[in-house]
């Protein structure tokens, strides 16, 4: 077993702190981090939009709530040109209409 240094970011009311631990895995891959969760090998702190419908599902819960909360500010980016790629519109589009719903994890 190996100590790998990390990051916990917990929320805005304590600060965030380096820590050691002792792990077997150490992933740099949300997906890798999602999916060795769901597969009942331990604990992961990501960001609600990747992992809100696991969370809605009940195939994730939530744990250490008292520390949850820090944001993540996300920026999209883009020229200013007259003419956008249909492609760069459409994600810009798709990101605005998310963050407006709701429910959304995203906001303006």
């Amino acid at each position: 077993m190996t100590t790998h240094p990390h990051v916990w970011r917990p929320n805005h009311t304590l600060p965030t702190a380096p820590y050691r631990h002792s792990s077997f895995y150490v992933f740099s891959d949300d997906d890798a981090m999602v999916a060795t969760t769901l597969g009942g090998l331990g604990l992961c702190q990501l960001p609600t939009c990747l992992i809100s419908e696991h969370l809605s599902s009940g195939a994730l819960v939530t744990v250490l709530n008292d520390y949850a909360g820090a944001t993540m500010t996300i920026y999209a980016l883009w020229p200013r040109f007259r003419y956008h790629k249909p492609r760069q519109r459409t994600v810009v589009d798709a990101l605005v209409a998310e963050a407006q719903h709701p429910t959304s994890v995203y906001h303006l």
